[in-house]
């Protein structure tokens, strides 16, 4: 379904996921942090198969720790309507929006986030079904841990 690429960039280990249905309005676990902790300093989402359906689909990304309660790593963007090729990230600081939709670029990270073991997950608010939007997902990370890794779920 995914991928590490295992070659070190400036951002870390990338570790892609394949296109997937996760604007479905649900919360989708897209990758696992197993082995330790991990500085995140990259998330990106972008549309793909078909635009988003013309419903409310207030989206984020939330962190669901092995131990511990969920942390949004954003606030939510209404992603209604974003066409395919639109992208989507994190700046790092948790009280800001995902950035990104329909001009198709985003703001990166200015603040990387140590994350522990757990989840990363897609959390989407609503989505009709019928309009086809997929979203494929890249991570970059820094393990801080020996054996500190990144897969996708």
């Amino acid at each position: 379904m995914g991928q590490n690429s295992g070659k070190l960039t400036q951002l870390g280990l990338k570790v892609n996921r394949t296109a997937a249905d996760v604007f479905d309005g649900t919360t989708t676990a897209l990758f696992t942090i197993a082995g330790g902790r991990v500085l995140l300093t990259h998330i990106e989402a972008e549309v793909t198969g078909a635009a988003v359906d013309v419903a409310t689909s207030n989206t984020k990304f939330v962190f669901n720790p092995t131990v511990g309660t969920d942390l949004d790593l954003c606030a939510v963007l209404d992603i209604t309507g974003d066409i395919v090729g639109a992208i989507y990230t994190i700046t790092g600081t948790f009280s800001d929006a995902l950035t990104g939709g329909i001009g198709g670029g985003a703001v990166g990270m200015s603040n990387s986030v140590i994350l522990p073991e757990g989840t990363l997950d897609l959390s989407s608010s609503a989505d009709a079904g019928t309009g086809g939007a997929l979203g494929k997902f890249e991570i970059w990370y820094l393990p801080l841990d020996a054996g500190a890794t990144i897969v996708v779920v």
